[in-house]
């Protein structure tokens, strides 16, 4: 090890990490590096290395883990062994004093187990630690390199480099681990025994634990040396056999693991120590056994191994799977126990004996089966001359994939991998089991050891055992939303400033053909602030239960309905896998309250001039937040220009800068990094975008980013005239080519004609005409008139009171100051009012009128248009198809049209009338005045005391989504005033109210005095009738 004394970092390595040199080798210079002995405890390498720090700012551990244990050397630290550690660790506090501690290790502080450990062991050393609930390791198994859990504030990195984590390929979760070092098991769920003695021969010793101190087990645990403790505490071993002859034991982990996820097992075996020249005998058998089974015996022992059977001696194993042979005498892959014998198991190598080899033999429904085997391994499984187990060693590596297929490999020289001549021998590899015996993977699965001797023997043990699963747990997302109280939104993740898939899980195993199988709803919201669906309970959606499993489609239809009181919520849902597992953690879905007073944010617009086959940075993309606190989360590029155009990129594409995507999404850094690269037949474009604030609010007016084409390269639109006039009343016609005109002081008349022409009207009266193509046209001063004519043209009219004609493109007008005058005409158009008291219409096509600031009057005209009032207070007329208008600010008159519209009041005391259509009107903040019309409209009134009108019983039946009984009314006089309607009590003689499911339902009298006649007007969501008071919130 690295000296660590007058170090800040030291990295502790649990040497069964797989591949850990390539995580350590990225450590920086200087860093003290500590790899434990697999042989020695753990806690004690690390206490004596610690013994001499004396200025660590952190420890880091590497390790195997699972929840509340840590695997360090042939110590198992967890939640049971803490005690007996517990004065080393506190010895741990002084060289650690101020010092963090972060655990590596695979879902060490999973769970309650698991984060009960991580705060016992930060009470006994007095450091902060870190430590991860999840798989640590590549992120392709499922594995990541944060460490979620901490016990408080952790300033220290991750030691080892980025590059180095992100390319290190392992991960692997534990199920069963026992080092059988102690002198009691892990788990007690082992069965052992013997086989029955043959006539003459005397019992075989029982398998025990050699640094066990008493002879007999507990219950579910194994027993210790008849005789005396062999080995100290931490020092010992399972022995299956002492080196006597005729010997024949077994242990079984009598606790079914499943196995649809697959299994890896390691273990090591030691051969050694046998008193018989020149043969030393029998071997070890690795079984699997059917999860249902509980054999008391095992199979047959001599060349069978406790697996196989002996014809008309002694059965196989009950139950078995798979049985591998570790077989030092060589009968194992033998049918018969020596040449010229009758055959008393089920087929082997045609040789017959094979000393030193493995051998495998299959189910017992396949009677044993020989399934294949390795020649005489030259490095032996037993060690003849060794006299100790380590000089022994050799490492197992067992992997039964979900599929079924078989690996066996076996480190030959304890160099700790399989890379070496004969150790992954290609006939142990990838074997189809389930093909070659007809037997299916039994479901759960249990495991034990057997081993023998006969008139040749050894020693066998077994220690550091390690049984994991190629499976891994799924992952699930947690997300948020944001909503109103009495509102029904569907849970897909889109409400908040920083948007999801919603319910999202992923399984790491899809590559094997694991994928997921289905959702579960684990804790429901409180009932008190609102309910799950399953589809919309509008239409019928059924309530949630806590356990509801759901298919991945159902997932997706998951609605959340809040009640009238609504302040926050949250609930958990996991996601199983087909192979039966789940999330280990669940996900947390967060319901919070939308902040009804917040106010959109505001995108600027931009423009860019670039010639043809050009890069250039994009320039002022930006926004600001109107709520004062300029929190402005994200910007989205909501359309792009055709790929006939160019491309828009982040960063610069010529130095590695990565396409932009309709939708995409960019933070304010990275707003200030959007290139656009011209094509080389670019004629003119635009894009918009649009601002998001910390409420996950976007400003419902985009920007639109001009990208003007300019340059003298064009082969078709050649240099044409550069002009700029006088101070006196100028006549300026450019030319078919490429122009720029100007006209200084005088009233100006400017003509474009063909191609991009770029024009400006100076200080007078100026008449400006853009000609055939895509131009820019700039008014100025004073009170211009501006005419894009045919083209996609961008008009910006100045300060003077102007008219502003968009023509037959897809034109972009801005107003700016002045009282302007502003006409869409053809195509769809981008109309801005500026600052002024403007009147804007929006023409034939599907048009974006924006009237900004002042008292705007603003028409949609006869497209599907979206209209935006501005800061002032507007008049905003749709028009005969689905119009979309915002209010803004100020006292606005909002009428929808013909169309089936939305209208949005915002901020001002506003009147909305949808009109004849089903239309959705939303007040918002403001004394609101709210007429849904003829449709079945959807109202939301909004902060404030607001009133609904209705002018008629058959008005259609409106969904009042947030009606407050403390602030709003509903005005039926107008109804009411009808010469039909007599009597003075109205509201008893004419109004009906019933509760509902989904609120109060609100029911007039169409027929005055006449019987009968009484119509559904209105559902009143999320209200009960008790709530109602006829007097404060009824005008009859």
């Amino acid at each position: 090890m690295t000296s660590c004394r007058h170090l800040s970092t030291l990295v502790v390595v649990d040497s069964t990490v797989v591949d850990y040199e390539s995580l350590v080798n990225s450590t920086k210079p200087g860093t003290a590096v500590l790899v434990l002995d697999a042989e020695r405890d753990g806690i004690e390498q690390i206490s004596q290395a610690l013994a001499e720090a004396d200025s660590l700012e952190s420890l880091h551990i590497l390790s195997h883990g699972s929840a509340g244990v840590l695997q360090l050397g042939s110590t198992s630290l967890n939640w049971q062994t803490l005690r007996r550690y517990a004065a080393q660790l506190q010895a741990w506090a002084k060289p650690l004093a101020g010092a963090e501690i972060l655990l590596y290790g695979c879902k060490v502080a999973a769970g309650a187990i698991g984060q009960w450990f991580v705060r016992q062991l930060k009470s006994l050393t007095g450091a902060e630690i870190a430590a991860s609930t999840n798989l640590t390791g590549s992120s392709v198994l499922g594995g990541d390199w944060n460490l979620e859990f901490t016990t408080g504030e952790i300033r220290t990195p991750l030691v080892f480099s980025a590059s180095a984590m992100a390319s290190y390929p392992h991960v692997l979760p534990v199920l069963v681990s026992d080092t059988f070092r102690n002198g009691d098991v892990t788990d007690k769920v082992w069965v052992f025994g013997t086989d029955a003695p043959a006539p003459g021969r005397p019992p075989s010793e029982l398998p025990f634990l050699t640094a066990r101190n008493t002879t007999i087990a507990p219950t579910g645990g194994l027993p210790g040396n008849p005789s005396r403790q062999l080995d100290p505490e931490g020092e010992g071993a399972l022995r299956l056999t002492s080196a006597l002859p005729d010997q024949a034991t077994f242990v079984l982990y009598n606790n079914p693991v499943p196995s649809v996820q697959g299994l890896t097992i390691t273990f090591e075996l030691y051969a050694y120590g046998g008193t018989t020249n020149p043969e030393r005998a029998d071997g070890v058998s690795f079984f699997l056994l059917d999860g249902t089974a509980s054999p008391t015996d095992a199979g047959a022992f001599g060349g069978s191994l406790g697996y196989a059977q002996k014809e008309d001696i002694a059965p196989g194993l009950v139950g078995g799977y798979l049985g591998i042979g570790f077989d030092e005498f060589g009968n194992f892959s033998s049918a018969t126990d020596a040449p010229g014998q009758a055959p008393v198991r089920n087929g082997g190598q045609p040789q017959g004996r094979v000393p030193d080899s493995i051998g495998i033999r299959g189910s017992q429904a396949s009677n044993y089966l020989f399934l294949g085997g390795t020649d005489s391994l030259p490095f032996g499984i037993d060690a003849p001359t060794a006299t100790t187990r380590e000089e022994a060693t050799r490492t197992i590596k067992i992997d039964l994939t979900p599929a079924g297929r078989l690996t066996v490999q076996i480190d030959g020289n304890n160099d700790g991998d399989f890379l070496d001549p004969f150790e992954s021998d290609p006939r142990l590899s990838n074997i189809d089991v389930a093909q070659l015996t007809g037997t299916p993977k039994p479901e759960t699965i249990k495991f034990g050891f057997a081993s023998g001797t006969g008139d040749f023997n050894n020693i066998h043990e077994i220690r550091n055992l390690v049984l994991g699963t190629f499976n891994n747990a799924p992952l699930v997302s947690p997300f948020t939303e944001v909503l109103l109280p009495g509102t029904t939104i569907l849970l897909d993740g889109t409400t908040s400033a920083d948007p999801s898939d919603g319910f999202f899980a992923v399984d790491p195993d899809v590559a094997d053909g694991d994928f997921i199988a289905s959702f579960q709803i684990l804790t429901l919201p409180d009932p008190a602030q609102g309910t799950l669906f399953v589809g919309d309970p509008l239409t019928g959606g059924v309530p949630v239960v806590a356990g509801t499993t759901l298919t991945p489609e159902q997932i997706q239809t998951i609605y959340f309905q809040s009640t009238a009181g609504f302040t926050g919520a949250s609930f958990t849902y996991t996601a199983i896998d087909s192979r039966g597992q789940a999330a280990e953690l669940p996900a947390t879905v967060t319901l919070n309250l939308r902040d009804i007073t917040n106010q959109p944010p505001n995108t600027n617009p931009s423009q860019l001039e670039i010639p043809r086959d050009d890069v250039r940075l994009v320039p002022g993309l930006s926004g600001t937040d109107p709520d004062g606190d300029n929190t402005i989360q994200f910007f989205q590029i909501l359309t792009v220009p055709p790929a006939s155009e160019g491309q828009l990129f982040l960063g610069n594409p010529t130095q590695g800068g990565r396409p932009i995507q309709a939708g995409q999404r960019l933070t304010p850094a990275e707003i200030t990094q959007v290139y656009f690269q011209s094509s080389s037949t670019f004629r003119g474009s635009s894009f918009t975008y649009a601002a998001i604030d910390d409420q996950g609010e976007i400003d419902p007016t985009p920007a639109t980013v001009s990208l003007i084409r300019v340059g003298t390269g064009d082969v078709f639109c050649p240099p044409g005239r550069n002009f700029t006039g006088n101070n006196r009343d100028n006549k300026i016609d450019g030319t078919p080519d490429f122009d720029r005109l100007r006209g200084l002081g005088g009233n100006d008349r400017i003509r474009g004609f063909d191609c991009n022409d770029i024009l400006q009207g100076g200080r007078g009266n100026d008449t400006l005409a853009g000609g055939a193509d895509r131009d820019v046209i700039k008014g100025q001063q004073n009170n211009d008139v501006a005419r894009g004519n045919a083209g996609d043209d961008v008009i910006d009219l100045g300060l003077g009171n102007d008219r502003g004609f968009g023509g037959k493109g897809n034109d972009i007008v801005d107003g700016r100051r002045g009282n302007d005058r502003i006409q869409g005409k053809g195509g769809n158009d981008t109309l801005r009012g500026g600052r002024g008291r403007d009147t804007l219409n929006g023409g034939p096509n599907n048009d974006f009128v924006d009237g900004q600031q002042g008292n705007d009057e603003v028409r949609g005209a006869k497209g599907d248009d979206f209209m935006n009032g501005g800061l002032g207070n507007d008049r905003m007329r749709g028009s005969r198809r689905a119009d979309t208008a915002y209010g803004r600010r100020g006292d606005d008159v909002i009428w929808g049209g013909p169309g089936v519209d939305v209208l949005f009041g915002n901020k001002g005391n506003d009147r909305l009338s949808g009109n004849t259509q089903n239309d959705r009107l939303n007040g918002g903040p403001g004394n609101d005045t709210l007429t849904g019309g003829n449709g079945s409209d959807r109202i939301r009134t909004g902060v404030g005391r607001d009133q609904i009108n209705y002018r008629s019983a058959e008005h259609g039946v409106d969904r009042i989504v947030d009606f407050d009984v403390a602030n709003d009314v509903i005005n039926l006089r107008r109804i009411f005033n009808k010469p039909e309607y007599t009597n003075p009590d109205r509201f008893r003689a004419y109004v009906r109210l019933r509760d509902s499911d989904n609120g109060a339902i609100l029911r007039v009298d169409s027929n005055g005095d006449a019987a009968g006649g009484f119509l559904r007007l209105a559902i009143l969501q999320g209200v009960q009738i008790a709530d109602i008071n006829p007097v404060t919130n009824f005008i009859v």
